[in-house]
């Protein structure tokens, strides 16, 4: 009988899930955004914020579904129509375009709505009337070459604010909102708005730590946006900050769910909660989350069993690196009951691990992989670890037909490591037998 060193088996574990992995596996959203603002052939009826939710396709089409919320009613048919005649940008899945709802918030009322401070004076009275006229960018160049000159000016800001939120010019609009200590009651939706599509814009180009600053606003602004909550828990979670992130998440989909979302926007706020509950460790609850998820969008299933296959793992392996390989096995055995989509792997991780003992419980390891093999006859792993079985109980012609099955396993062609092993592996066995 020849003796095949298992001293590798650890550290192949390690190299099929690094620490990282999780990062590389969970999926990105980016919500649809609007590239120009629409038009209306009808007068606004007064002052009034209406919400109406747009349908964007991956193409760039949409469909202008329904007003979701109004503070005047009397609003909403110049609002549909703006909304109508306006161009957005698709939403973006792991930088791919993907079809998604996008929430077009106007702040109607133009003119109407408008006060004009009861200070303005000089250039910041020529703003307020450019505005009014609707230059926005005339009162954008008089409000900046004045601010020059009187930087921090709490009206002048605000005013410049608003010149670019009506231009659509969002992010710098939620700059010079920034400065203001005090954004009027009149222009809350306004600004909302505005730091809303920022902070979009914020968490696209991955500067998270702004992002949650930005969101930080939406929230201040409007308690009741489920935008400002769900941006504030991604930029969070993407941070890794995922107990911080979890209550954000939940209070957000609590909100959304009084405004009747469809059942992908759902899916996706749930998507990242369960993400969230999975790195905090509560493995029961994300499971519960995601059998929801895959109810709501079931293309979404594969990608959070695939997240939380890493994330349990991992938690696993740092048991090992840890020097705790039982603690660790009991790790892979949760994961297998609470998540059975992925059982054959999990059993299979176990038997590895249980094989890196020293001197190893080959009855154990049997036990781990036949587990995996009963699920998954295919699993490379429990393949592997058969075969080590089998050698030592004598049986070299058994263990050289595991490893050969190893080797024509899926995972023999996805893991370079894995593969490595089977073959060294192999050389052995067959030179033994030879």
């Amino acid at each position: 009988m020849s003796t095949i060193s298992a001293r590798l088996i650890a550290s192949a574990v390690l190299a099929a899930f690094p620490l990282a992995a999780f990062a590389q596996t969970s999926s990105v959203y980016t919500p649809p955004k609007l590239i120009k603002q629409g038009t209306a052939s009808a007068a606004v009826a007064g002052p009034g914020a209406v919400t109406v939710q747009v349908f964007v396709k991956k193409d760039g089409t949409f469909k202008v579904n329904r007003v979701i919320k109004s503070t005047n009613v009397a609003d909403n048919a110049v609002a549909l129509e703006i909304a109508k005649t306006a161009t957005y940008k698709p939403a973006l899945r792991d930088g791919v375009p993907v079809d998604g709802f996008y929430d077009y918030i106007l702040n109607l009322g133009g003119a109407v709505s408008l006060e004009k401070p009861a200070t303005a004076s000089g250039p910041t009275a020529q703003a307020y009337a450019l505005i009014r006229d609707g230059k926005y960018a005339d009162a954008k160049a008089t409000l900046t070459a004045y601010l020059q000159g009187h930087p921090g000016d709490p009206q002048a800001s605000t005013l410049l604010g608003v010149a670019n939120a009506f231009a659509g010019n969002d992010d710098e609009a939620a700059e010079a909102f920034d400065s203001v200590p005090t954004i009027p009651d009149q222009y809350h939706t306004l600004a909302v708005q505005a730091y809303t599509k920022h902070t979009s814009n914020l968490l696209d180009a991955q500067k998270y730590s702004d992002a949650l600053a930005s969101a930080g606003h939406v929230v201040a602004l409007s308690p009741d946006s489920p935008n400002g909550y769900f941006f504030r828990g991604l930029a969070n979670a993407n941070q890794s900050q995922y107990a911080t992130a979890l209550p954000d998440l939940q209070k957000a989909l609590e909100l959304l769910k009084g405004m009747k979302p469809d059942d992908k926007t759902l899916a996706n706020f749930e998507y990242w909660i369960a993400i969230s509950q999975l790195n905090t460790g509560a493995y029961e609850a994300a499971a519960v989350t995601s059998k929801d998820v895959t109810r709501l969008d079931p293309l979404r299933g594969p990608s959070l069993a695939q997240d939380a296959f890493v994330v349990v793992s991992n938690a696993a392996i740092a048991l090992v690196n840890a020097g705790k390989p039982a603690e660790s096995v009991a790790q892979f055995e949760q994961g297998a009951s609470i998540f059975p989509a992925s059982a054959a792997n999990f059993y299979g991780q176990a038997a590895f691990v249980l094989l890196g003992e020293k001197p190893p419980d080959f009855k154990k390891v049997k036990v781990e992989a036949d587990k995996a093999l009963a699920l998954d006859p295919t699993n490379g792993r429990a393949l592997f670890a058969n075969a080590y079985v089998a050698n030592n109980a004598g049986d070299q012609k058994g263990a050289i037909a595991d490893i050969n099955k190893a080797k024509a396993s899926p995972l023999y062609g996805t893991d370079a490591s894995f593969a490595k092993q089977v073959d060294d592996t192999s050389k052995k066995l067959n030179a033994a037998a030879s």
